[in-house]
């Protein structure tokens, strides 16, 4: 079954407002949305002692299931995400995956509330790593006008989280404004590309529009990423979606089976 649903970035849009909006903006881009914890996702000191209980409950099924092959067996996999309000931080939400193997799940959203969205929630299923079974993107956090989106894959019979490197909260932004502008997207096999675009300094920049279009290369396996190479570019806003991953972010070219 597929499952994906991304759409076009708004460049066009983006281009119109630049214009009026570029002189006055902050070009910081919003990394981290406002309130969410500095050191969120130390996973490692993390024991949720009622997880087996809360993932067995199931009352407290949030937003619907999604179904797809996430172990890369050939059999349709039944995905979800269950809410325990009295949980403590960090074991507030968990991710699980049925499959005809029993149940594997994983805590997620470790922001929790402060991470600027009320409630986790899965954004599609995607080949992520090319290789069988598909991930899992999950809506995080929110910034001002900017999404955090987590991933997570099957590694060995676990669910793992794939987290980004060098990145505050080790979540993937997408979105954005005339301040800055953040993509997602696969780059060939066993590799993705992470892009920031913001408006260019000075007079000249200011009257061609040009954005100045970081581009990350990763390396994926096993759940883990290692940076292969970045370049940077300078274009108009009206052509920033010649870079693929402004198309259809978050992961909108990656197979989703």
């Amino acid at each position: 079954m597929r499952y994906a649903r991304c759409s076009r970035f708004p460049v066009q849009i983006l281009a119109a407002a630049m214009v009026i909006a570029m002189a006055g903006c902050d070009n910081t881009p919003d990394t981290q949305p406002e309130g969410a914890a500095s050191s969120p996702r130390a996973r490692a000191n993390l024991d949720c002692t009622d997880e087996q209980q809360v993932i067995e409950d199931v009352s407290l099924g949030s937003g619907g299931s999604v179904e797809g092959d996430v172990d890369g067996d050939g059999e349709i996999d039944t995905v979800q995400i269950v809410l325990d309000e009295n949980g403590e931080p960090g074991c507030e939400a968990f991710l699980i995956v049925g499959t005809s193997s029993g149940n594997v799940s994983i805590p997620i959203w470790l922001t929790g509330s402060t991470g600027g969205l009320p409630q986790p929630s899965i954004k599609t299923l995607a080949d992520v790593d090319a290789k069988p079974g598909l991930e899992i993107v999950v809506d995080e956090a929110g910034g001002a006008s900017t999404q955090f989106a987590g991933v997570y894959t099957l590694v060995d019979g676990d669910l793992a989280w794939i987290e980004l490197p060098e990145s505050e909260m080790g979540l993937f932004a997408y979105g954005g404004s005339v301040g800055h502008l953040e993509a997602v997207d696969c780059a060939g096999d066993e590799e993705l590309v992470v892009t920031r675009a913001v408006p260019g300094q000075g007079n000249e920049a200011l009257e061609k529009s040009l954005y100045d279009v970081t581009r990350t290369t990763y390396s994926i396996d096993g759940g883990t990423l290692e940076q292969v190479s970045t370049e940077t570019d300078q274009v108009p806003i009206d052509r920033l979606d010649r870079f693929k991953e402004f198309q259809t972010s978050p992961f909108g070219t990656c197979s989703s089976g």
